[in-house]
């Protein structure tokens, strides 16, 4: 493994000298279908460009545009919203409004289904590394996916799982895996999870309790130590203070401000 972190930047593995590479550096280009051909990370004139990073012997994906490579996430949600064969599109970036008319957020991709008359039939939404508008979909009992990364997933809490018919959410966890032919990472599902959006919810928002008394000895050690420089902050403002108003002498010592004579 290389001695810097870096395992991508602009689509390809920092070793990787083909004229495709070189070109996408030139030119700061992003092969993982952002909304512009350029990479956007960071800044739009000087992009970062990284896509992953080596974390052990893994490489885990820092940029949530790498997870659009070949639009696996797209399929992969549709095959948990839709029933086998339903046509469908995808959008990305819409917004969603609360009841008062303000925003709540975007929402990463919105699959939407539809039929021959190109009715609306369904659509589910599509988060990426994050849950943030979970909640109004739940209320309108739509189904959520949510694309994560292994190191990301491993992470979290274990998830109260459900049988797939039975879920309103699934976690689709991918991993960057090496194809032995092209010297490129392939964004590769490893696992999904299916989970019931309330247990979700509730897991990951209220881990399990350790134990109060490895807290109470944290607290206690940040007591004494915040007690310990006040006093001496104290001890040392008041003679400052005794000498200042001439009080005090070499042989003699501060009290509540007072000039006691250590004899």
């Amino acid at each position: 493994m290389p001695n810097q972190p870096m395992a991508e930047v602009f689509g390809f593995q920092i070793d990787d000298l083909s004229p495709e590479a070189q070109r996408h550096r030139r030119h700061h280009l992003c092969p993982f279908n952002n909304s512009v051909p350029s990479c956007t990370k960071d800044k739009a004139s000087d992009p970062l460009g990284v896509c992953s990073v080596y974390s052990g012997n893994s490489v885990t994906i820092t940029c949530p545009i790498r997870f659009r490579q070949g639009w696996r996430i797209a399929s992969d949600a549709a095959e948990f919203f839709f029933p086998a064969g339903t046509s469908w599109t995808s959008f990305t970036e819409i917004r969603l409004h609360d009841a008062h008319g303000k925003s709540a957020g975007n929402i990463d991709v919105v699959l939407a289904a539809y039929d021959e008359e190109d009715t609306l039939l369904d659509f589910g939404a599509l988060e990426v590394q994050a849950v943030n508008i979970g909640g109004i979909l739940h209320a309108w009992h739509r189904k959520m996916a949510v694309a994560v990364d292994l190191a990301f997933f491993a992470q979290l809490p274990a998830l109260p799982e459900v049988e797939p018919q039975e879920a309103d959410v699934a976690w689709l966890v991918y991993d960057l895996i090496e194809n032995a032919q092209s010297g490129r990472y392939e964004l590769t599902r490893v696992r999904t999870v299916y989970t019931q959006f309330t247990a979700a919810l509730l897991r990951i928002t209220n881990p399990e309790p350790g134990q109060e008394v490895t807290f109470l000895q944290m607290l206690q050690r940040k007591l004494a130590e915040r007690r310990r420089l006040e006093k001496q902050k104290s001890a040392t403002d008041s003679s400052v203070l005794a000498d200042d108003d001439g009080l005090a002498d070499d042989g003699g010592m501060v009290d509540g401000g007072m000039v006691v004579d250590e004899d």
